[in-house]
């Protein structure tokens, strides 16, 4: 089919074998009814194809004989689209251009997936969405993204990345080297300029998920053998964030990978800095020293601490930031400072976002002697 509309009408539409090839420009108009495609569409041998999307549009499959076309969305319509485990998905570049959400379901090989503009969506790995019904199918697997010097972009607000956790596997995210094609390639989860806060990273367990402690899980895991990394991380997911999962589960964000660390029961204990007393606005003697240890007293590194003051009144000022992640000794130490109001309070650290550990400091800002001033006597 070249150009042209293909409409839901007034009851939900699903084509079968009316459309097998896709060329440039079909409107795919799913407002009225929700348009779904049960059989695979295949993008055309002679060139890269954009097609317009409207309301809500599913494609059970998109192929790619050739491995190498690009696929662009426009309109203002949400697109989603299964992927195969087998064969060939669009094999060069599905990308967002529209104003419209992109839904990405499902385990195999694609080739690089970008959110450049739009109202974000979704990537739920080793999920499909049923065509006939819109419903989810849960499921685990690995998606891989073969790259063509792209690889993985979220770069606009509003995306969420699914994953799940099984006894046997775990959803995965893998961007292949691609015969060093993706060598300096990056994986990005947040753009500093146009979706600094990062994509959302939605975790779910599944009913026999029981891990060991320190049982580490990888997530996503970049194979470029050059300069590319992961840039950025997931929204409100720092580096070493405490996840409320399997008692408790610790992200961690290198160049190559992003994994998941059991580490249930951490302990806290204060190393240095407690009942300190300093002079109003300066400068404490001593930092918030914390140690990070497992039920069993042994360190743990690479755990993310956060100081919390009084927000009004006698308080701690914190030059060099409020939190900081355990060393290889498990050690945190955090900088502090005395407000210009004088007291005693507490500060408390604690892990983030999940509070299962805190423990407190107590401090005492010295409020400055009145000055003498000279009462003036008349003779």
């Amino acid at each position: 089919m070249n150009g042209g509309t293909v409409a839901a009408a007034t009851t939900p539409r699903l084509i079968t074998n009316q459309i097998s090839k896709l060329a440039n420009n079909i409107v795919f108009d799913g407002r009225a009814q929700r348009l779904a495609f049960l059989t695979d569409l295949q993008l055309h041998k002679l060139g890269n194809r954009t097609i317009v999307v409207e309301g809500d549009v599913t494609f059970n499959r998109i192929s790619d004989p050739t491995y190498g076309k690009n696929l662009r969305l426009r309109g203002s319509g949400d697109f989603h689209y299964n992927l195969s485990s087998s064969g060939t998905n669009v094999g060069a570049h599905i990308y967002n251009t529209g104003e419209g959400a992109l839904y990405v379901y499902g385990a195999g090989t694609v080739g690089a997936i970008s959110y450049y503009s739009g109202s974000g969506g979704l990537i739920a790995v080793g999920d499909r969405r049923d065509p006939s019904s819109g419903a989810i199918e849960r499921g685990i697997g690995s998606l891989r993204i073969r790259g063509n010097g792209r690889g993985l972009e979220l770069s606009t607000p509003g995306i969420t990345v699914e994953m799940a956790l099984a006894a046997s596997a775990n959803d995965r995210i893998v961007l292949e080297d691609n015969g060093g094609r993706n060598a300096d390639t990056d994986i990005v989860l947040a753009d500093p300029t146009t979706n600094p806060a990062g994509a959302t990273l939605k975790l779910t367990a599944e009913p026999d998920f029981s891990p060991n402690p320190n049982q580490v899980f990888v997530l996503i895991e970049h194979l470029g053998s050059g300069s590319g990394t992961i840039v950025g991380t997931f929204r409100d997911l720092p580096h070493g964030a405490l996840i409320d999962l399997a008692g408790g589960m610790v992200i961690n964000y290198g160049a190559k990978q992003v994994t998941l660390t059991n580490r249930p029961s951490l302990l806290f204990e204060v190393v240095a800095g407690d009942t300190q007393t300093s002079d109003a606005g300066a400068a404490f003697a001593e930092p918030l020293q914390v140690r990070v240890l497992n039920s069993l007293g042994e360190a743990v590194p690479n755990v993310l601490v956060v100081f919390t003051s009084p927000e009004s009144g006698a308080a701690a000022t914190f030059p060099s930031g409020n939190q900081a992640v355990s060393d290889s000794n498990g050690l945190v130490s955090i900088p502090v400072g005395a407000n210009p109001i004088g007291g005693s309070y507490r500060v408390r650290a604690h892990t983030f976002p999940y509070e299962t550990t805190e423990i407190e400091f107590t401090l005492t800002n010295l409020a400055p002697e009145p000055t003498a001033t000279a009462t003036p006597i008349c003779i």
